[in-house]
């Protein structure tokens, strides 16, 4: 493998990681959709919904720290052009599937993505 990779250009190992990064998102999604799925079938089978055991765990892990928790949001500066439900904060957490896909099928950086005014969510600025 080692000497496929010498044969690209640099270009084109910077696209190869950009769609490796875009398919890790896929598979990271499409791995938590179905452990959901699995979660939500457990619980119904047990006769409880998630709000059942949310709740107990979220007092669980206040109860331990001992601090109060404020929670902040921030504001979700990009925007899909084509879908705008899909927005993005540009920092905090990992990078929706979206952005990644957008980012393969564009060959951009994330940079170039946070600089491009297309994606810029107008509801921010």
């Amino acid at each position: 493998m080692a000497e496929e990779f010498a044969k690209l250009s640099v270009p084109e190992l910077e696209s190869l990681i950009e769609r490796a990064r875009a398919e890790i998102g896929r598979r990271k999604e499409a791995a938590k959709a179905t452990l959901l799925d699995e979660f939500q079938q457990k619980l119904k089978s047990l006769g409880l919904e998630m709000n059942d055991i949310l709740p107990k765990a979220e007092r669980k892990a206040r109860k331990t720290t001992g601090a109060k928790t404020k929670t902040v949001v921030a504001p979700k500066k990009y925007r899909n052009p084509d879908n705008h439900d899909q927005v993005w904060s540009g920092g905090r957490g990992p990078i929706p599937a979206w952005v990644t896909e957008t980012l393969a099928s564009k060959k951009i950086t994330k940079e170039q993505f946070m600089a491009d005014p297309r994606y810029l969510n107008p509801a921010v600025a």
